[in-house]
């Protein structure tokens, strides 16, 4: 009972399915990053296009060091901003959903592309920063600091924080 339609529309899915983003660094000491969708060719479907504009905020409040508080009131700034918009129209995004798509989404997907980063260089060095944070509990940052292939020059990297 599959028609071609569907087939198509199966193809369109799976080719979708999965966002790649490319990130460059304008210099080797600063922080500012640019963020770069790689669009697949063909189109999204519309629930993805929702779901990207979903991202691409959260990488945006990410890389602006914006509070997860700020992301309750943005879809309705954005519906009023593109009233003719219909992806605005569907955005919603709460503190609590983007919490969880940094956490269990992008950030499990950088964390990879950063180990397959390292696991291309000969040599690293493993960072760490000790400090007690606001409330009193003590805190180990680890960075990685190396030769990346992929950019081409030396790079410190966050990785994690163990408390």
């Amino acid at each position: 009972m599959q028609n071609e339609k569907h087939k198509n529309n199966l193809k369109a899915l799976k080719n979708n399915s999965q966002l790649t983003f490319s990130i460059s660094t304008t210099s080797s000491t600063s922080s500012t990053h640019t963020i770069e969708l790689v669009y697949p060719n063909k189109p999204l479907l519309f629930d993805d296009q929702v779901s990207q504009a979903e991202i691409l905020w959260a990488l945006k409040s990410v890389q602006n060091a914006f509070s997860y508080k700020n992301a309750d009131d943005v879809g309705e700034v954005f519906r009023t901003m593109f009233p003719d918009s219909k992806i605005a129209q569907k955005f919603s995004i709460q503190h609590s959903k983007m919490s969880y798509s940094i956490s269990h989404g992008l950030g499990p997907y950088f964390r990879d592309l950063l180990i397959k980063d390292i696991k291309n260089c000969e040599r690293f060095v493993l960072c760490f920063d000790e400090e007690t944070n606001n409330q009193n509990k003590k805190q180990l940052d680890l960075y990685f600091r190396y030769w990346s292939s992929q950019k081409g020059l030396v790079v410190t990297r966050y990785y994690r924080t163990i408390y």
